[in-house]
């Protein structure tokens, strides 16, 4: 009896927490929403909506995203929303335990040292400093690591730092300055040297680092790339954030931009950025970044779905920025690039919905 009851409670338990996960992803779409003109669906759209995903889901799920998702594209069941994915789908395709083994980017010179990054001239990890090496060194040493390299560094926190949220660059800095960003951060964030990027990419914003961001799958045995969007940030903006004003543009599998762009903070479609126009505009050997994005992926055969952030250096050659597995975002690749999962949509519904 004991063990009916707890499993009743467990049921219902998770009953509520999806609930209220649906509830929250669905406010961050209408949030979205505000940005740009939508249309309402249509009563035979919401019909087919809630049809299509009653085979998948007990719950109503919320239907924003595709009003959202018609006004910049088309209706269209095979795009999944925020309260889908983040509900139902990423716990299955990236488990918790693993995805968040990778969340602290203090660690990559551990995990990635062969591959190559920016160079972190000290890195602190739960409070413990690290040189370039890898070596544990005191707080003063991480200090004259620092005064010591002479070249503008880039500070940012190691964790949770999405959005280019507390990003600051260094270029002449005393001790007692570094001290004092020590303090700010207290814990848990890295020091970088500043990537010279490529001039392709520069030409789009040179203050800040332009990335690409590229999703990709690695499921029974198979890998795909998702999607593929270029992010540049804002005038004078130092972060290719698009939240902080920056401009986002889907990338096809040669290195042609799309035809069009979004501005995701004004919610504005756009042609050109800068003075340069997306049709006319393609990245050079841009096979080397699948190639390298395709590599990295082999290593993290515990996670399905992984969001790289790769850059281009001044020589042309794949710096690999960030990884993210914790929560790799489908909005914005969705609203550049189409439906995320393309011709394999059917094949992550059966694993997340039917075999887990």
């Amino acid at each position: 009896m004991k063990k009916i009851v707890k499993s009743f409670l467990k049921r219902k338990l998770e009953i509520r927490q999806r609930k209220l996960l649906l509830a929250f992803w669905d406010r961050e779409d209408q949030e979205l929403r505000k940005c740009y003109s939508s249309p309402q669906l249509t009563m035979d759209e919401r019909e087919k909506l809630k049809s299509y995903w009653k085979k998948y889901v007990k719950e109503d799920i919320p239907l924003t995203y595709y009003e959202l998702i018609k006004g910049i594209d088309k209706f269209d069941t095979d795009y999944i929303s925020h309260s889908i994915y983040f509900t139902y789908m990423l716990p299955i395709l990236n488990p918790r335990a693993e995805a968040y083994a990778l969340a602290n980017k203090g660690i990559y010179s551990f995990y990635f040292s062969d591959v190559y990054r920016p160079t972190e001239v000290i890195k602190n990890i739960h409070g413990n400093f690290y040189d370039e090496n890898n070596k544990l060194c005191t707080k003063e040493d991480a200090v004259t690591a620092i005064l010591e390299y002479k070249k503008k560094v880039v500070i940012k926190p190691s964790i949770d730092s999405s959005q280019g949220r507390n990003v600051i660059i260094l270029s002449d800095y005393l001790r007692n300055d570094i001290l004092e960003i020590f303090n700010k951060y207290s814990k848990d964030f890295v020091v970088q040297e500043l990537i010279k990027q490529s001039e392709q990419t520069a030409k789009f914003n040179p203050t800040s680092l332009n990335t690409f961001r590229i999703t990709t799958l690695l499921l029974n045995g198979k890998f795909s790339c998702l999607s593929i969007i270029f992010r540049c940030g804002g005038l004078n903006s130092i972060v290719d954030n698009v939240n902080a004003g920056g401009i986002m543009i889907g990338v096809y599998s040669d290195g042609k931009l799309y035809d069009y762009g979004f501005s995701k903070k004004e919610g504005k479609r756009a042609m050109s950025y800068n003075g340069l126009r997306f049709s006319e505009y393609r990245i050079d050997n841009f096979s080397q970044i699948l190639d390298f994005a395709h590599t990295l992926h082999l290593r993290l055969p515990f996670c399905s779905i992984v969001g790289w952030d790769i850059a281009l250096d001044y020589n042309n050659r794949p710096i690999m920025v960030e990884v993210n597995l914790k929560g790799p975002s489908i909005d914005v690749e969705q609203m550049c690039s189409g439906p995320t999962f393309g011709n394999r949509l059917q094949e992550v519904l059966d694993y997340v919905f039917n075999k887990n």
